[in-house]
């Protein structure tokens, strides 16, 4: 059987799935963009974190309790 026949077979059961159908490939479009978006985000984390560490500086927590960072609120 070809994947053509295949799906002309599956027609009429599918069709009154339609919406349902169609939210699961918007779904699944989103799903993926999103893992996308994970790994850019985690590969410009990591490409900041190595230049801090190829520059000897250190990775510090922001101070939020400091008066510098408190005077521009």
């Amino acid at each position: 059987m070809t994947l053509s026949r295949l799906f002309t077979n599956l027609l009429p059961y599918v069709k009154q799935y339609k919406l349902l159908v169609v939210g699961t490939l918007l779904l699944t479009f989103i799903g993926s963009l999103t893992a996308q978006v994970n790994a850019w985000v985690l590969r410009y984390t990591v490409d900041e974190v190595n230049g801090l560490v190829e520059e000897n500086k250190e990775l510090r927590l922001m101070d939020t309790d400091n008066d510098y960072h408190n005077s521009y609120r």
